[in-house]
This record gives C-alpha cells, structure tokens and sequence, in this order.
C-alpha cells in the first residue's frame, strides 16, 4: 500500500510541474476600428486594469478605441494610466480623445507624430475610453501602448 501511495504521489506532483500556467492578455479585448461617432456605449469594456501594445491602421473618417476601469480585483486600484503613441506614419492627422463616465474630457491637439498623455488620478468605478480619431485625408499607422498603474 506504501508503495502504491508513493507511485500516486510521485506521479501527482510530477504532472503539477508540467502544467503551464498563463497570464491573462487584455489585449483580446480591443476594439476594432470603427465609424466616427465617439459614443462608445457599445465598447467592450476590460473589467480591470488594463497593459496593452498594439499596432494600429486607422483610415479616413475612423477610428480605434478601448474602454477599461481603474479597478483592480486584488490589491489597490489603479489610480493613473498613460496613453503612448510612436512610429506614426501613413500621413494623417489624428488625435487623442478621452473620455471617462464621471464627465472627463481630453482632447489632444491635431498630431502626425507620436504622442504621450498621462491621466493621474484617475478614478475608481469610472469607465475610461481612449480613443485614436483620423481627423485627416490620409490613414494613419502606428503602434499604441495603454498601461495603467497605482501613483
């Protein structure tokens, strides 16, 4: 029975360190690029914090969003975030939107280059939704990187 129970034991710990574990990938979550309307009621919305680098393609009269919370489900809240853009070409103007259910409103300037805005203190239970607007004749390719964290 010793040895059965050896064997079983063994073999138990022996496939518990070959499961792989993985991390979550917010980034499965972002929205596609979409028409001009900014109402955002319909973007999927990451339940916590949010860490996401991504290439985008926004054409003429488009689009790209995503919306997340400040909330974080284990520890402290996240209580800040920062907006990066880089390696913009194509030849478009766009520029930076965001929005936040309490009221907040941020809009960058006309841009054709890359871009970073920070937003401290920003609030917990509020949905935050950046979004990426081609206001020019000409798409505009680049890469966005969103990450929130605690001030």
């Amino acid at each position: 029975m010793k040895k059965i129970m050896s064997m079983f034991l063994v073999t138990v710990m022996c496939l518990s360190l070959s499961v792989p574990a993985f991390a979550a990938d917010v980034t499965e979550d972002v929205a596609p690029v979409e028409s001009l309307a900014l109402g955002g009621s319909d973007a999927e919305i990451t339940p916590a914090t949010v860490d996401l680098s991504q290439g985008f393609n926004i054409l003429t009269g488009q689009k790209w969003y995503k919306s997340f919370k400040m909330n974080k489900l284990i520890g402290d809240s996240h209580n800040a975030f920062k907006v990066v853009t880089s390696n913009i070409s194509g030849g478009g103007t766009y520029t930076i939107v965001i929005k936040g259910t309490n009221g907040f409103n941020y809009a960058s300037d006309p841009l054709t280059y890359g871009a970073t805005k920070t937003i401290p203190y920003a609030a917990e239970d509020v949905t935050y939704t950046v979004y990426l607007v081609n206001i020019g004749a000409n798409p505009v390719r680049g890469n966005v990187a969103i990450t929130s964290y605690y001030m």
